[in-house]
């Protein structure tokens, strides 16, 4: 039986491993060399290459989504909304989000650090978003703790990982497993097919492109929210179109 949470921490050794050993043979410029520095053969590096290369993220269907949302626990519920309404890395933004970040009359979550100039950016809230962080707050508001998820043994402490929250919930949906991070690539591929521009997408994300933030540097709010409302039109057409095709399938079977 699988252990996702024995499977990830091998997966990053693996990938600090093979990083480490990509830098070197960048630098020694022999990959045989490099190989025998570290113990390992030339097949093994080569397989860890390609493992990571070809690795694709898994786009959450809405299907999917109503399924996780569903029967997850309340916190990770809370967790996975914020991250499908607005791209934030799950780790160093989702998690340790704090609730002096979040403008409610704004309706816009405030990234106040970050490693480049591009993550410093306000993100809008989608309408779904904003009502859950509401009734979240009500529960775990500032009065518990100044993280919005903070950790229930220590509250003056952000949660740093939801390694066995995040497969029980994926379990209880009965969904295969897959990365947390995979709900910030679904945030962007729902942007992209609501045809919001791959500049604003970026833009919303913090990506760090310098020829993008020194062309569109002067995109105000007003475009980022057009983007989050167009996230939540297409969610609503894919619903009612699920609800189309469910009404007809019962009606065919009725017949």
């Amino acid at each position: 039986m699988k252990n996702p949470a024995y499977e990830q921490i091998q997966a990053r050794k693996v990938k600090a491993r093979l990083r480490m050993l990509q830098h070197a043979q960048r630098v020694s410029g022999n990959v045989s060399q490099t190989c025998r520095f570290f113990g390992v053969s030339r097949a093994l590096f080569y397989i860890w290459k390609e493992r990571k290369e070809r690795r694709q993220p898994h786009i959450l269907t809405f299907a999917e989504e109503k399924k996780l949302l569903a029967s997850a626990p309340e916190l990770i519920r809370v967790l996975a909304i914020l991250i499908l309404d607005t791209g934030l890395r799950s780790g160093r933004k989702a998690l340790a989000l704090k609730w002096e970040d979040i403008d409610f009359s704004d309706e816009a979550i405030w990234i106040r650090k970050s490693k480049t100039l591009a993550g410093i950016r306000n993100v809008p809230m989608s309408s779904r978003c904003k009502t859950e962080l509401q009734k979240w707050r009500t529960k775990r508001g500032i009065e518990f703790s100044g993280y919005v998820l903070a950790n229930p043994e220590q509250p003056e402490t952000n949660l740093r990982d939801v390694r066995r929250a995040w497969p029980d919930a994926l379990k209880a949906a009965g969904l295969e497993y897959f990365w947390l991070y995979d709900l910030r690539h679904t945030f962007a591929s729902r942007l992209t097919a609501a045809g919001v521009s791959p500049i604003f997408v970026a833009q919303i994300m913090g990506h760090s492109n310098s020829s993008i933030l020194q062309t569109y540097a002067k995109a105000i709010d007003e475009f980022r929210r057009s983007a989050i409302s167009k996230l939540e039109t297409f969610r609503e057409a894919q619903s009612v179109e699920s609800a189309e095709r469910s009404e007809k399938d019962v009606t065919t079977r009725i017949q």
